[in-house]
């Protein structure tokens, strides 16, 4: 028996990601997450190599996501970037050409995404 690929999930919408993560299992992927800050996504990867992420990019506080992007793209973890942003590209140079989906976003645009990340 295969193990489902892990999504992690990284969002400070909780509700949000909570919705999301739903989907996605019911899709048959098991979820890291959602965690709120990057810190605590962090300290899951850190332990736990996801096959795949969704990251919001504005976290709250003056916090986004893109430095942790950057760590998922040199570790070879495939990313997608969901944003309520639709003007806002990367600032982070090693991350111009990334997935991104705006919010809101289909739950099955979430999983359609997440099936080519892990293929």
């Amino acid at each position: 028996m295969t193990a489902s690929p892990t999504i992690l999930l990284l969002d400070d919408e909780f509700m949000v990601a909570l919705a999301l993560a739903e989907h996605l299992e019911s899709e048959g992927f098991a979820i890291a997450g959602p965690f709120c800050t990057v810190e605590e996504a962090d300290a899951h990867v850190a332990l736990n190599r996801p096959d795949a992420a969704f990251l919001d990019i504005n976290l709250g506080n003056g916090t986004n996501s893109y430095d942790f992007a950057a760590r998922l793209k040199r570790d070879g973890v495939p990313f997608c970037f969901l944003t309520g942003y639709s003007d806002l590209q990367a600032s982070h140079p090693d991350l111009k050409d990334s997935c991104f989906l705006g919010k809101p976003v289909r739950p099955e645009k979430v999983a359609q995404t997440a099936q080519k990340m892990v293929a």
